[in-house]
């Protein structure tokens, strides 16, 4: 949400188990009630599925990291959703598609604890790295 939100700011952006809609997951929904109040409106511009339609930045990709055994995979991630949010990105200023390939990697087996993120923290690191060496 953060790199989307700052389109000029990052160059490379990845995530562990997102909630990738929260303003449609039951932890988002109370969380944002709490800080933000109740115009649900106002909850978008923190919303990953919202804010990769509107994106114009020059972030080439997003990895994203999901165990099939997360409790939280079905209720509160909501990929599915937001891989079909991202489907529909605005276009750029200079009239290409401001595409952002996102790649989900679906972990078999991982659930949502420190050991599956240790497992592929090396991942993200060289896809990070990979990223910033093009600057």
């Amino acid at each position: 949400m953060v790199a989307l939100r700052n389109p000029n700011l990052y160059s490379s952006c990845s995530a562990f188990s997102p909630i990738a809609v929260p303003s449609k997951a039951p932890w988002g929904i109370k969380a944002f009630s709490a800080y933000l109040g109740e115009d649900r409106t106002t909850w978008l511009q923190y919303d990953a599925s919202h804010l990769i339609t509107t994106y114009t930045g020059d972030l080439e990709s997003i990895m994203i990291d999901i165990g099939t055994n997360d409790p939280f995979l079905k209720q509160q991630l909501c990929i599915d959703e937001f891989l079909k949010a991202w489907g529909g990105i605005a276009s750029t200023t200079d009239g290409k598609k401001g595409k952002v390939d996102v790649i989900v990697n679906m972990r078999e087996g991982y659930d949502h604890s420190y050991w599956y993120i240790q497992t592929f923290i090396d991942e993200h690191l060289a896809y990070h790295a990979k990223n910033l060496s093009r600057i």
